[in-house]
């Protein structure tokens, strides 16, 4: 289970321009990785944000469908929180360039910024990322991230397990 890729032309035909038939994976974290947003950045560039193994994990490919190399030295970059199980589930981009990639952290909203350049943003929280306990040491989920006119973060999902939550950050 990889980063799975596919471009369309709009007529529905698969585009043979990109990853000479239209269709891409991407093994990540060589278990099962499972991407669950994208997005395209300023450059047209395709950024999907999803699992990775146990851990976060993006990757910045080219229109061509090649990895993109200047992002994380190889097109893929993990964000581990050192819990057991971590999965992400959207990104989104900031009007700087950063990427904000959103998810859960065993029981908690797990928030990360990353660089253009595909390392961990240290400016933001505590190096890069931010663990959130919602509910009270029940499940937690961030599941979409948007950017607001002032540029905070905000972040919704589902909080003690059952119950609609949202957070508003500070860039």
């Amino acid at each position: 289970t990889d980063f799975a890729v596919a471009r369309y032309h709009t007529d529905g035909s698969l585009d043979t321009a990109f990853s000479s038939d239209g269709l891409a994976t991407y093994d990540l974290a060589g278990g099962t990785d499972v991407a669950r947003s994208i997005i395209i950045d300023t450059n047209g560039k395709y950024v999907l944000a999803g699992t990775a193994g146990s851990d976060f994990g993006m990757i910045r490919i080219e229109t061509s469908g090649a990895l993109d190399t200047s992002f994380s030295g190889d097109g893929i970059f993990t964000i581990d929180f050192n819990t057991t199980t971590e999965t992400g589930y959207d990104v989104t981009l900031q009007t700087d360039g950063k990427f904000v990639v959103v998810g859960q952290t065993v029981l908690d909203f797990g928030i990360v910024r990353v660089q253009p350049s595909g390392v961990l943003d240290t400016d933001f929280a505590y190096g890069g990322k931010l663990s959130i306990d919602i509910g009270g040491g029940t499940t937690d989920e961030a599941r979409a991230v948007k950017i607001d006119s002032q540029q905070r973060i905000v972040v919704i999902g589902i909080g003690g397990s059952v119950d609609f939550a949202a957070i508003r950050l500070l860039p």
